[in-house]
Order: C-alpha cells, then sequence, then structure tokens
C-alpha cells in the first residue's frame, strides 16, 4: 500500500493457481513478494482465512457459497522496503477541484495565500492550485 515502512504488517490475499477447490485450513509458507522490478518489498507467511465454503453430495450435487479457493491473512506480510512516492520528496502540492472553474480556483489561491503568505499558492488552470509546502 502506499506510505507503508519497513516493519509495518499488510494484509495478503491468497488465490489458488491449481485446481484446489478450498483453501480452508491452509497455510501460506514464506514467500517473498516482489514488484514489477523484482526487487523483494515484502515478506509473507500465515494461516489463512478463508470466506467461501463448498460442499459435495454423493449424488454429485454440488453448493458453493462465495470463494473457497480465495483467502486472506490479517496481518500477513511484514513490509521490507518501502515504496519512494513522490509526494514525500516534492516541494509542492497539487490541489484538484472537484469541479472545474476559474474563479473558484483563483479564490481559493487568495484565500490560501491570505492564510500562509503571498506567492504560496498559484491557480494553475481552472481545476488545478499549486501550493508550495514550507521548507520546515
Amino acid at each position: 500500500p502506499p506510505f507503508a515502512k519497513p516493519g509495518q504488517t499488510i494484509d495478503v490475499t491468497v488465490s489458488s493457481i491449481g485446481n484446489a477447490k478450498s483453501l480452508r485450513g491452509g497455510s501460506l509458507l514464506m514467500v517473498p513478494l516482489k514488484g514489477a522490478d523484482g526487487q523483494t518489498y515484502a515478506i509473507a507467511q500465515g494461516n489463512l482465512v478463508v470466506g467461501g465454503f463448498g460442499a459435495e453430495g454423493s449424488d454429485g450435487s454440488r453448493v458453493t457459497v462465495n470463494v473457497p479457493s480465495v483467502g486472506r491473512v490479517p496481518n500477513g506480510a511484514t513490509v521490507e522496503r518501502a515504496v519512494l512516492s513522490p509526494f514525500s520528496q516534492g516541494g509542492d502540492l497539487v490541489l484538484n477541484l472537484n469541479s472545474p472553474d476559474f474563479t473558484t480556483a483563483q479564490r481559493l489561491a487568495e484565500k490560501i495565500n491570505d492564510v500562509l503568505g503571498d506567492s504560496v499558492a498559484l491557480p494553475m488552470d481552472a481545476t488545478s492550485i499549486q501550493v508550495r509546502a514550507p521548507g520546515n
């Protein structure tokens, strides 16, 4: 998840790849969670919690509720490496209006400048207002 720091735990969702009918009672063995870049970002393991179930009768009838081949491991992964975010590295914050309007953008920038000082906020267009982050 965004802004996760090393040492924090996160929930893990597990799905069956093969032809397993249910993951009920299963455990996830220790596995690295890797990003698209091949780097390990978290290590996961633990007991699965499955919300679905299935039952079969001797006559071949079958009932399935929810998805028994998918489970969760609450707090099952420990973050090993943080994902870099431009939010924490940049010096500016951009506010976007729900409804684009030049007048509203200008007024919002003026109010921010009234409170934080001149040239802190600048309307970029009808939707966005750029706000310079404080140095400290």
